[in-house]
């Protein structure tokens, strides 16, 4: 009496545990919107491990990147300088703008010291546009890395749905012993709580990757009205 209760609860226990499993297969891996995978919060362009998608994966970092933004606005106003440096507030006074003139002819002057500036803020540019082309090819890695844990993970658990479904013909059969189905239910479990895991670590590392990719929020500005 007591095989045959356990034998219909194997039955039950295994209807709950292998069609979670093919459904979770419904679907290849990769494809996005399934466990947990974040999908409307940034279109991206790619995401995969390919040079030309790592090229317009930094191209967008680089767009949306708000130091990047400062910085050639910037690089703007001291390029406008190197023409205006000629004169100055002086007005029309001929002999203040025949030395400005002159001291700018001769290297030095405002002139110099916006060429100074530039030469930092175009050092710096580059510093920073290269960091983000570097972060987003690491970003990637990882979620391809993730994407693989995933897809292993459901390997293992759709296997092991495979064996506790042989598994709990044969005990219905008289094949078999208790502490084995016990152990493969538990088994089972192990494997649900890999596969949940796994999905929220590439969930993770999505919203890692649109972390870099995204343009900053504007800042609302309070008027106190």
């Amino acid at each position: 009496m007591t095989r045959r209760l356990l034998s219909c609860f194997t039955w039950l226990l295994l209807a709950s545990s292998v069609w979670p499993t093919v459904r979770g297969q419904s679907l290849p891996t990769g494809v996005r919107g399934v466990d947990a995978q974040p999908t409307k919060d940034l279109e991206l362009p790619c995401s995969d491990s390919s040079a030309e998608c790592l090229r317009r994966l930094g191209d967008l970092a680089a767009e949306n990147c708000l130091e990047l933004r400062v910085i050639d606005q910037a690089l703007a106003y001291q390029r406008r300088k190197l023409w205006t440096s000629w004169l100055s507030a002086d007005g029309l006074n001929p002999l203040a703008v025949g030395l400005r003139v002159a001291r700018n002819l001769a290297g030095g002057g405002d002139r110099a010291a916006a060429r100074l500036e530039i030469a930092e803020l175009e050092r710096r540019r580059a510093e920073v546009e290269v960091g983000l082309r570097l972060a987003a090819a690491e970003r990637v890695a990882e979620l391809e890395a993730a994407e693989r844990r995933l897809a292993l993970a459901r390997e293992w658990e759709a296997a092991h749905g495979s064996r506790l479904s042989l598994s709990a013909v044969g005990y219905r059969m008289g094949e078999g012993s208790t502490e084995l189905t016990m152990a493969l239910w538990r088994t089972r479990d192990e494997m649900r709580g890999r596969v949940a895991e796994a999905a929220a670590d590439l969930a993770r590392h999505w919203a890692r990757l649109r972390a870099l990719l995204a343009a900053p929020t504007p800042e609302v500005t309070r008027t106190g009205r």
